[in-house]
């Protein structure tokens, strides 16, 4: 990275941390290695990039994590999903749309199974016509079956962070209150006389109110229920 870039990340991360000076909250920026150990599985470790106190002592586990796609979902009427899905469409009415009906709900399911997880898909009615309305974004929907990806990254790190939250919990006897990333976009060529990667730009991958933009995630109880109910099979979410 330029020095010119490692400046503009340094004034991105100064808005983070008014954004959390706002709050009240006290940051632990030292990454710490959590253990525990879990009947059937045995000793699990993670590392957690940031820890937030809140004015109130409760936890909130925050992780940075980079991507060459936005965080961020983009919508926009698909001319070709809605010709592609015309016969489909013209069985429907604006009521069934509104109401999202069974036989609404059933377009959307095979549009979203034709989509095979690259995509989202909804219905919305535009000058008195049916259209579908297609949702992109590399963190919600992105998927590369090519080289095994079988999660979008959203369900990749709610699965982490749950597993985080359990060290947490089992080393310290704490409850967690929150989990939540910081999304930065990277932008990077291969160099092939260097043999390696320029980094060309590192941003938060949006702004709010002038400070990068927080994602919370939720806390995934699948991923509870596999470590304590059935931890022979915790392979299975990953």
């Amino acid at each position: 990275m330029s020095d010119k870039q490692i400046r503009k990340l340094v004034i991105e991360l100064a808005g983070l941390k008014k954004q959390f000076d706002n709050l009240g909250w006290t940051l632990i920026t030292n990454a710490y290695t959590w253990h525990a150990e879990f009947p059937g599985v045995g000793r699990v470790a993670g590392e957690t990039d940031m820890i937030g106190i809140d004015r109130d002592g409760k936890i909130h586990i925050i992780d940075f994590k980079t991507s060459k796609y936005s965080f961020a979902e983009t919508r926009g009427v698909s001319s070709l999903l809605t010709d592609r899905f015309k016969s489909e469409l013209n069985k429907l009415t604006i009521d069934d749309v509104k109401n999202n009906t069974p036989a609404a709900r059933k377009v959307v399911n095979n549009i979203n199974k034709q989509a095979d997880g690259g995509y989202g898909a909804e219905l919305d009615v535009v000058d008195g016509k049916i259209v579908v309305v297609r949702k992109d974004s590399g963190f919600f929907y992105q998927t590369n079956k090519t080289y095994g990806q079988v999660q979008t990254p959203f369900e990749n790190y709610t699965n982490q962070q749950t597993v985080y939250q359990m060290l947490i919990q089992t080393e310290l006897g704490l409850s967690v209150e929150s989990l939540e990333i910081l999304p930065y976009v990277v932008r990077y060529s291969y160099d092939v006389t260097n043999n390696g990667f320029n980094i060309y730009d590192l941003s938060v991958s949006n702004f709010v109110d002038g400070a990068p933009l927080r994602l919370m995630l939720p806390i995934s109880t699948e991923m509870q229920r596999l470590y304590t109910t059935q931890p022979d099979t915790v392979n299975e979410a990953w």
